[in-house]
């Protein structure tokens, strides 16, 4: 591809061992996962870098920063209205487990650019804070901390004795 050029990101299913995007970095990344995860990994992970070549469309080496934060800002915009909520937290926009999940393969796809020699940095950051000031700095995305459920007794195990 040529430098500059943009493509628009085409989840095609070869009926073989890697799904295919139509950019070369990316699809040779997705045959090297292949051989790593499993099926439904794979078909998600090509999903997830669908979906973020879509909102950034760049040829990866041209991915900066800025456009990470583009992204999920992007991810964070409510998709059916204004008046769509999710019940888990009030918030709208997609889970942050879910925005989570793209971005950490957006990381692993950088990973192995770098890893390769092909970009010179990471341009996911890993937090917003400078290392310096904290070990683990704010995250990205806040998911929210979950309760565990209490179950009925009507659904408890009939083992369970209380």
């Amino acid at each position: 591809m040529a430098p500059g050029a943009s493509f628009m990101p085409c989840l095609i299913d070869a009926r073989g061992p890697a799904p295919s995007l139509g950019e070369p970095l990316v699809d040779e990344y997705l045959r090297f996962t292949a051989a790593r995860v499993r099926p439904n990994t794979l078909t998600a992970q090509a999903y997830d870098l669908k979906v973020f070549f879509t909102v950034v469309p760049k040829p990866p080496v041209q991915v900066t920063t800025s456009d990470v934060l583009a992204f999920i800002e992007a991810q964070r915009t409510p998709r059916r209205g204004a008046n769509v909520v999710r019940l888990a937290d009030g918030e709208v926009g997609l889970a942050a487990s879910t925005i989570r999940r793209r971005l950490a393969t957006v990381t692993s796809l950088f990973d192995y650019l770098l890893a390769r020699g092909i970009v010179d940095r990471q341009v996911v950051p890993r937090s917003m804070t400078p290392r310096s000031r904290s070990l683990r700095g704010s995250p990205l995305v806040r998911a929210p901390r979950r309760l565990p459920r209490i179950l009925d007794r009507s659904r408890r195990s009939p083992c369970s004795r209380r």
